[in-house]
C-alpha cells in the first residue's frame, strides 16, 4: 500500500511536469535537465564536501556506518529521532547509530526538522517537488507541507533558506538507504523560530496522525567547548535532560549553561535547539514515554588538537504502550470567537495594573519585575498586543502573534516593547507615563481567509504575509478609522509594505482573527492604573 501511494505521488508529479519530468525521475538523457526545472527539484548543495558526491561511494559509506551500528533494542513504537548533521567524516558513525533504529521500519512520510544556518528565518517549510542526492530523488509530501504553512502565520516558505542548507540534506542518504521509499517534509527553524517550538510540536504531532510520519530532529550538540573532555561533560548533561523527554528541562539547561558563561567558548548546547524541543513535544503528545541514547561522539575524536569542539548525539524517542492517536484536530482545534477565552473584570484589571507597574519599573530601573499571577488563566500561553495611547493618539503598539509565553509575561514583555522599540516613535520617557493609557488585545488563533466575505469589520483583525513581507491590523483599527472591508484590506496590505491589492495575489496568505480588547478606561481605571 505504501509503495503504491509513493508511486502514485511520483506519477502525479509526472502528470504535472510532462514527459520531460518523467525522464528526470528516471534519469534519462537530455530530458533530465528540463524535467528537473519542471519538477522544482532542490539539488544537492553539499555533495562532494560533507559527504561523497559519487553514488557508489556514498552508498558504501552509509551502509558501512549502518552495519557497524547494529540494531539498537528499541522496545516500542518509534516516534522520532535526533541525528547530527555535520560532515560524515565527523559524525557519520553517530548518524549510523541513529538510523540503525529504523531497520525493518516503514514510514510513508519523514519530517526532518533542522536549524536554518544560512538565513535568519522563523520557520520555513519547503515547497519543492523533490530533494535530490547522489542516490536519487526524494519526493516531497507537499500536502503535509501546505498543511503546516496554513496553520500558523509564522510558518512560510523561504526558498533561499533551503537551497544551501546542509542540515536537512545530510539526513537524506541515510533515509534513502534504510527506508528506500518515503516522502519528505523539510522544515527549517531559524533563530527567530526557536521560541515557537510548542506550536510547531503540536502541528508535527498532527502530521504524524494524518500521514503516518516519522519525526527527525537534525541537530549537532555543543558548539564550541575548548576540548573533547569539556564537550563530553556538557553534552552528557544535555543528553540526560533529553532522556527525561521534558523539553522545558532542556530549554532551562540551555539558558543556565549559556548565561553562566562557565564553559569557555560555549555558543550553544544544541544548534537545533528549537527542532529538538519541537520534536520532543510532539513525541510526548503522541504518547512517547522513553528516550534511548543511541550514541555520542565529538569532533575532538577526529581532530584532537583543534580547540573548537562540536558534539554529536543520537537519540530515539518511542512509545512503549503504542502511539496515542488522538482524534484528528484535537491539538490544533481553534476556539471560535472570544467567548471561550474572555477574562473576568478582575483578571483584566490585574493585567492592566501589571503592564503599568512593568513600565514604571523598566523605565526607571531597566528591568522587568518578577510577578506571580493570582489567576491560573493568566499563566496560559496567549498571543497578545499592548497598545499605548497619549491624548487619544497612538504612542506605541507591539505584540506577538503566536501563543508562546504565559499571558501575564507576554503582557509585560510587549508593554516594554511598545514603549521602547516601536520604530514609529521615540522611546517613552518616564514622565510621560501619567498621560498614557494602556490597552491590551488578546488574540484568538489565526484562521486562513478563503473568502473575503468572511471578514467582519469590528469583529476580525487581519494579518497578511507574502514572502518576507507581513503586516497586521487589530480588529479595533478599522472601527477607529471608519474603514469598510475593502479599505481594511487595502490598509493591511500597506501595513505589510505591499501594494493595496496584494491580498488578491495567489502567493499572498491572508488570515483573520478575533481579539478580546480592554483598556484602563474600559475597566474603570484612571490613567496611572489606579
Amino acid at each position: 500500500m505504501r509503495r503504491r501511494r509513493l508511486l502514485g505521488s511520483l506519477a502525479a508529479l509526472v502528470m504535472l511536469a510532462g514527459a520531460g519530468a518523467f525522464w528526470a525521475l528516471r534519469g534519462k538523457g537530455r530530458a533530465e535537465e528540463a524535467g528537473r526545472e519542471a519538477l522544482s527539484v532542490r539539488p544537492p548543495a553539499v555533495a562532494g564536501t560533507w559527504y561523497p558526491a559519487e553514488k557508489e561511494a556514498l552508498l558504501e559509506r552509509v551502509k558501512t556506518f549502518l552495519a557497524k551500528a547494529g540494531k539498537p533494542k528499541v522496545e516500542g513504537r518509534l516516534v522520532g529521532l535526533m541525528s547530527p548533521h555535520a560532515g560524515y567524516v565527523y559524525c557519520g558513525r553517530i548518524m549510523g547509530m541513529a538510523y540503525s533504529a529504523l531497520k525493518g521500519e516503514s514510514f510513508d512520510t519523514v519530517v526532518v526538522v533542522a536549524p536554518a544556518h544560512y538565513l535568519p528565518v522563523r520557520i520555513s517549510v519547503g515547497d519543492f517537488d523533490a530533494y535530490e542526492t547522489p542516490l536519487g530523488l526524494v519526493p516531497v509530501n507537499r500536502e503535509a507541507c501546505r498543511f503546516l504553512r496554513s496553520e500558523s502565520p509564522v510558518i512560510s516558505f523561504v526558498p533561499e533558506a533551503h537551497r544551501p542548507e546542509h542540515a536537512i540534506e545530510s539526513q537524506l542518504p541515510f533515509l534513502q538507504v534504510v527506508l528506500k521509499e518515503f516522502r519528505l517534509v523539510p522544515v527549517l527553524v531559524g533563530p527567530y523560530g526557536d521560541r515557537y517550538w510548542r506550536r510547531l510540536g503540536e502541528l508535527l504531532a498532527e502530521v504524524v496522525r494524518r500521514w503516518g510520519a516519522l519525526l527527525v530532529a537534525s541537530s549537532d550538540m555543543s558548539h564550541y567547548p575548548p576540548d573533547g573532555k569539556t564537550a563530553r561533560e556538557v553534552d552528557g548533561r544535555t543528553l540526560r535532560a533529553i532522556a527525561t523527554l521534558d523539553p522545558l528541562r532542556v530549554e532551562r539547561l540551555s539558558r543556565e549553561l549559556l548565561s553562566s558563561r562557565k564553559v569557555l567558548g560555549l555558543d550553544c548546547i544544541l544548534c537545533g535547539l528549537g527542532p529538538v524541543l519541537a520534536v520532543m513535544h510532539a513525541a510526548r503528545l503522541l504518547g512517547a514515554d522513553k528516550a534511548l541514547i543511541l550514541g555520542y561522539s565529538n569532533s575532538a575524536e577526529v581532530e584532537p588538537n583543534v580547540p573548537r569542539v562540536v558534539g554529536y548525539g543520537a537519540v530515539a524517542f518511542y512509545a512503549t504502550k503504542g502511539v496515542k492517536l488522538v482524534p484528528k484536530g484535537r491539538t490544533t482545534a481553534k476556539p471560535k470567537g472570544v467567548g471561550r477565552m474572555a477574562l473576568s473584570h478582575e483578571e483584566r484589571v490585574e493585567l492592566l495594573k501589571l503592564a503599568r507597574r512593568t513600565l514604571e519599573e523598566y523605565l526607571a530601573k531597566g528591568r522587568i519585575p518578577k510577578y506571580e499571577p493570582k489567576s491560573q488563566r493568566l499563566k496560559e500561553p496567549r498571543a497578545v498586543f499592548v497598545t499605548l495611547k497619549k491624548e487619544g493618539r497612538l504612542r506605541g503598539c507591539i505584540g506577538q502573534i503566536e501563543a508562546v509565553d504565559p499571558l501575564y509575561l507576554a503582557v509585560q514583555r510587549m508593554a516594554v516593547e511598545s514603549a521602547t522599540r516601536d520604530p514609529r516613535f521615540p522611546p517613552v520617557e518616564p514622565e510621560e507615563l501619567k498621560d498614557i493609557e494602556i490597552e491590551i488585545s488578546i488574540l484568538t488563533p489565526f484562521e486562513r481567509v478563503r473568502d473575503i466575505r468572511e471578514i467582519e469589520v469590528g469583529r476580525h483583525g487581519l494579518y497578511i504575509r507574502k514572502g518576507f513581507m507581513s503586516g497586521l491590523l487589530l480588529p479595533q483599527v478599522p472601527v477607529e478609522w471608519g474603514w469598510d472591508r475593502d479599505e481594511f484590506l487595502r490598509e493591511v496590505c500597506y501595513k505589510a509594505g505591499l501594494p493595496p491589492d496584494a491580498w488578491k495575489d495567489p502567493d499572498a496568505e491572508l488570515f483573520k482573527f478575533e481579539a478580546e480588547v480592554f483598556s484602563e478606561e474600559s475597566e474603570g481605571l484612571k490613567k496611572g492604573g489606579r
